[in-house]
This record gives C-alpha cells, sequence and structure tokens, in this order.
C-alpha cells in the first residue's frame, strides 16, 4: 500500500516494504514464531511518522482542490468525508507533536 501511495504522492518514500522488515525482522532475531518483534515495528513506525501526515495532506488536497469535480462526482460520500475538516485534527496533532504525545 505503501509504495502505490508514494507513486502518486511522494517518490521519495523511504520505507521497507513489509515483506523486507519481515526479513530484517528474522535476520536480526533468528526466530520463525514471532514476527516482527517490537524493535523492527518501532523502526517501521518512526520512518512512517516522518511522511505519514505530509502524504495525508497531499492526499486530502488531490481529492478536495486539484481532482475535486472527479471525486465530487464519482464518490460524492468519499470527497465529503476528504473535506470536512474532522480529519484535520488528528492531522495537525500528528504535524505538530508526532504520534505519542
Amino acid at each position: 500500500m505503501c509504495n502505490t501511495v508514494s507513486a502518486f504522492l511522494e517518490p521519495k518514500w523511504e520505507i521497507e516494504s513489509l515483506r523486507e522488515l519481515y526479513s530484517m525482522d528474522r535476520k536480526e532475531w533468528k526466530d520463525d514464531y514471532v514476527w516482527p518483534h517490537e524493535k523492527t515495528l518501532d523502526y517501521a513506525l518512526q520512518k512512517l511518522h516522518v511522511i505519514f501526515p505530509h502524504v495525508v495532506r497531499q492526499a486530502l488536497t488531490l481529492v478536495t482542490e486539484t481532482q475535486a469535480s472527479y471525486w465530487r462526482a464519482r464518490d460524492p460520500v468519499f470527497f465529503s468525508l476528504c473535506q470536512s475538516g474532522e480529519n484535520l485534527w488528528p492531522l495537525q496533532k500528528l504535524e505538530r507533536f508526532g504520534p505519542e504525545e
């Protein structure tokens, strides 16, 4: 999913695929029963946090401004959800404080 999003919104996406993360985890922990470990998840989430708010904002702008007429006609409910201010507060919180604050 991240690779698909990056193709359209953020060509500089620098996060490993889920397959690569599993491979990294297996190499480090040599454990076939617990995938992925907390350290691997933390690594991925820290990288994702850097770009995620920016990508979400780009997606909202694409739907509500750049391609507004298309989305309004194609999927008015989706368009309305993207245009509502309800998703801006959590997004602004992520942009300012990060995921844990």
